[in-house]
């Protein structure tokens, strides 16, 4: 039970549910084939493959060739959440929200009023060197939060909620800048960098600003691919037996 507890506190993401699922076949022998390659199997051999960091093919060859017959497990690696848009930065004088998109058929009221994280995958510029990197922030970093109810007396009666408007994360209260980049009286060179990005720079610890097409930095954030999680899981310890509360 502890092992499935921790496995799924730690897969808050297709990208880090896969590398969870590698770190467990190294430990049982598992070798890794690129697609690239032309493989080198043996009888009774234990390999594994990914894909986009977000797929994993492992398998096992048979001892005997008169075995013809293939045994497979599948399943999936992603779950329903909310997706953070390109560019999502939205802002007024007051606060500042992120503009997301919904992936898969979650329950939207579940994820109100509740602590989130940011998990997901960046790709990043060092130079001349480019990475992709699975990413967490580790932190409560947002929330969306309910309206009170003598501000919807609907609330309890069926509402339903406009993912535009009532499911946009708060982020931040103050204005952040919600442009990719903006200039300083035509100076190219002088640009505010869109505060979102040089925040996840920070929480997942990654020097440099963020850019998209910036010609003067030589490091940085080059792009996302980036959801929420909520903060809490573990078991859920109850009388007589225990319940599983995931992230």
């Amino acid at each position: 039970m502890e092992k499935l507890i921790s496995f799924l506190n730690n897969s808050i993401s297709p990208y880090h549910a896969v590398n969870s699922l590698e770190q467990e076949l190294i430990k049982k022998g598992f070798k890794k084939v690129n697609e690239k390659d032309t493989w080198k199997l043996t009888k009774g051999g234990t390999y594994y493959l990914i894909k986009d960091q977000t797929s994993l093919i492992a398998f096992k060859i048979g001892e005997s060739e008169d075995n013809k017959r293939f045994n497979i497990v599948a399943t999936h690696t992603d779950s329903p959440c909310f997706k953070i848009k390109p560019n999502g930065m939205i802002s007024n004088e007051n606060f500042s929200v992120l503009n997301t998109e919904v992936y898969g058929g979650l329950i939207q009221s579940s994820w109100l009023d509740r602590p989130l994280g940011i998990a997901g995958r960046v790709v990043v510029k060092d130079n001349e060197n480019y990475e992709s990197k699975i990413v967490s922030s580790d932190d409560n970093l947002l929330v969306i939060p309910n309206t009170c109810p003598h501000l919807n007396p609907e609330i309890n009666n069926g509402f339903k909620y406009n993912l535009q408007s009532d499911l946009l994360p708060l982020f931040s209260g103050e204005k952040q800048y919600d442009s990719i980049y903006q200039y300083l009286d035509g100076d190219e060179q002088s640009r505010f960098h869109n505060s979102w990005f040089n925040s996840m720079s920070y929480f997942i610890n990654i020097n440099g600003p963020w850019f998209n097409r910036g010609i003067h930095y030589t490091s940085g954030i080059l792009g996302d691919q980036l959801s929420f999680y909520s903060m809490s899981g573990g078991p859920l310890t109850s009388i007589g037996f225990r319940l599983v509360l995931t992230k």
